[in-house]
């Protein structure tokens, strides 16, 4: 018990050293990287109220400003696409750190996905006190617990992802454009524009399988006071995650001598 309370400690001082390294990169050198977090999910809200704006569209949602309505659908996509980008790239990345014996990749992934998360989940906090002190909430959150357990799905969903993606990338060089594509395809299909259940019934059903739509409706669903959507079914998101964490693990595990050959 005492040897692996000591090798529990090694790696919480690595994965601590790792993320205190990745803060750095990301925020040490200027203050443009703290902008750059902030000034992101702004830019893409602000681009989508002008798409809206230029089709003369209203909120999905009665009473709900737009504003309100794609944060609540940008955060759960940005947790989800960020951590699996973080993932995904840290592994080959910081391949020559896994020459250190104490070093594992799952050390990597930890790292990044909980920077990763703390950093997206602070500017949701700063956001939500924006958007409430300008008056574009006309109601307070129902449900935070649901907001956060749809928020950890949406970062789980990420890490397995980016587990399962980031292990490919060693065999298959080109694997990143086509991880960009499919990213793409989602971005538009994990409902920060519309509500499932407004889609028609044909177009829903192929939707169903995307598990990022059925996070982002579950955390509109636990986010505004009234609306439930009939679209949500917790089972297959975090069915999806079990899969790929599963997957992502074992792929890492059995790629590991593979990812020591620098």
């Amino acid at each position: 018990m005492s040897d692996f309370l000591q090798a529990l400690k090694v790696q919480m001082r690595v994965i601590n050293a790792f993320i205190l390294r990745e803060t750095r990169t990301r925020f040490g050198r200027s203050q443009l990287g703290y902008f750059w977090a902030l000034f992101e999910p702004l830019a893409y809200i602000l681009s989508m109220i002008g798409v809206f704006w230029m089709l003369d569209r209203g909120t999905p949602l009665p009473g709900v400003h737009l504003l309100v309505f794609f944060f609540a659908g940008l955060m759960p996509w940005l947790m989800f696409s960020k951590i699996l980008s973080a993932v995904s790239g840290g592994i080959e990345s910081n391949r020559a750190l896994l020459t250190y014996p104490q070093v594992k990749s799952i050390d990597i992934v930890i790292a990044r996905s909980v920077l990763e998360f703390v950093t997206l989940l602070l500017v949701g906090v700063i956001y939500l006190i924006g958007v409430s002190y300008a008056g574009f909430m006309n109601s307070s959150i129902e449900n935070m617990l649901g907001v956060l357990v749809y928020l950890f799905m949406a970062a789980l969903l990420g890490v397995g992802g980016g587990l399962v993606s980031g292990v490919i990338k060693l065999y298959f060089s080109n694997w990143g454009a086509f991880q960009s594509i499919l990213i793409r395809v989602m971005f538009f299909t994990s409902g920060k524009f519309f509500l499932a259940d407004t889609l028609p019934p044909t177009l829903r059903e192929w939707l169903w399988y995307n598990p990022m739509l059925h996070i982002t409706e579950g955390f509109r669903s636990a986010f505004f006071p009234g609306f439930e959507s009939r679209f949500v079914d917790p089972g297959y998101p975090l069915f999806c995650i079990l899969l790929l964490l599963f997957l992502g693990l074992a792929s890492e595990r059995v790629s590991r001598n593979k990812l020591m050959r620098v």
